[in-house]
C-alpha cells in the first residue's frame, strides 16, 4: 500500500514541522518578541538584563539562537 507510506511520510515532517512553528509564533509573533520591546521600553536597564539571560530557553541549546544581546528585538545585528 504505497499511500500508507505517503501518509505516514507527511504526519512525520508534521511532527518535525510543529515545534518549530509553535516556538517561531511564541518567540517572534506574540510572546517573547513584543514583551521583550514593551520591557526594554519601559525599563531602561533591562537591555543589560539582556545580555545575561537566555530569551526563551533556560538553558543552552544547539543551533538556536538565544537573542541574548541588547536591545532584542529592535536591534537586527547578529549575536556577539
Amino acid at each position: 500500500a504505497p499511500e500508507h507510506v505517503w501518509v505516514r511520510l507527511g504526519c512525520g515532517a508534521a511532527l518535525l514541522a510543529i515545534p518549530r512553528l509553535l516556538y517561531d509564533c511564541l518567540v517572534h509573533w506574540t510572546g517573547a518578541g513584543p514583551a521583550e520591546h514593551y520591557s526594554l521600553q519601559k525599563r531602561p536597564r533591562y537591555k543589560t538584563y539582556q545580555q545575561t539571560v537566555r530569551c526563551f530557553f533556560p538553558f543552552p541549546l544547539p543551533f538556536v539562537d538565544h537573542f541574548m544581546r541588547p536591545g532584542w528585538p529592535d536591534s537586527d545585528g547578529p549575536q556577539e
